[in-house]
């Protein structure tokens, strides 16, 4: 099936790509780190999923823009990650701040043709906060594209999601590595109290978060990413509003599994009987294992 239409980044007239908004290793790593082989909507609890979110988004020159910089970050950061967890990671070059970048402003062009087209009260979005995520929009794009060489008051950070040993019991969280080492997902995050604007995006623990407005008080350690070869260095610490969003997440995702109906529970159990020792080496049973042993203060 062919799609010609305007290409979302460069805009122009050209048969679209197929394009994976959340890139398409992600989601290759979940299903072979489930013992299913499948994956669940939150929203849908009783439907599998062979894939993430696609559409006809990018140009065949764009997409391959995209994927160049997805191959680099799938074997320079994600790989060592899921194999050896977060010790530090080097990059030479702007291939990691250009990877961010064209992963949130896949979600952040989408969003605000939603903001756009369903009117910005019922979003939640006041004219202002709408004037300000356009002109963001339009610079991630330019720089994309290559007609400019920095992201003006925007920041990229990005933040290993590694094991957890303690949460404070008032942040209603519990299941962490269930919750953020099992999924994928992206999303534009307007916060109130206090006010921030964002960007982020969670591949499987690795957190990528492009700033537009930063909330008072908010400080990030040892997770900005420069336009130039830099470093991600341990110990990581981050606060930010953006992470209550992925608490509140938490509880989307409990009253959302809570729903699925009984057939689906019983094929799952009748499932982890049949494989046996196989479902014990699963990602699956060891971030359930990770989420038992949190001790909560």
């Amino acid at each position: 099936m062919e799609s010609i239409a305007m290409c979302a980044l460069c805009e122009n007239v050209d048969k679209l790509q197929l394009s994976h908004i959340i890139p398409k290793f992600v989601f290759r790593y979940l299903k072979k780190d489930s013992f299913t082989g499948r994956m669940r909507n939150v929203s849908n609890p009783n439907k599998a999923v062979q894939d993430g979110d696609k559409m006809y988004l990018l140009c065949g020159k764009c997409e391959k823009l995209f994927s160049q910089r997805e191959t680099l970050f799938s074997n320079k950061f994600f790989q060592k990650f899921k194999a050896d967890g977060f010790n530090g990671l080097s990059y030479d070059g702007n291939w990691l701040n250009y990877f961010i970048t064209s992963v949130n402003w896949r979600t952040l062009y989408l969003d605000l043709k939603g903001f756009v087209e369903n009117n910005d009260k019922e979003n939640g979005v006041d004219k202002k906060d709408l004037k300000l995520l356009i002109k963001t929009e339009k610079i991630m794009r330019d720089y994309l594209l290559d007609f400019r060489s920095d992201l003006s008051f925007i920041e990229n950070h990005i933040f290993f999601f590694d094991d957890v040993k303690s949460i404070d019991s008032s942040l209603r969280i519990s299941s962490p590595h269930r919750l953020i080492q099992g999924s994928a997902f992206g999303y534009t995050v307007l916060t109130k109290n206090p006010k921030g604007i964002y960007v982020v995006a969670n591949l499987t623990g690795i957190i990528i978060v492009t700033i537009i407005k930063k909330a008072t008080k908010e400080k990030w350690r040892n997770s900005y990413v420069k336009q130039e070869s830099g470093k991600i260095k341990v110990p990581q610490q981050v606060r930010s509003p953006i992470f209550s969003e992925l608490f509140y997440l938490q509880e989307q995702r409990e009253k959302y599994l809570n729903q699925m109906s009984e057939k689906q529970k019983q094929q799952i159990i009748d499932k982890v009987v049949v494989s046996g020792e196989s479902y014990k080496k699963s990602g699956s049973y060891k971030r359930f294992l990770k989420d038992q042993e949190i001790e909560f203060k």
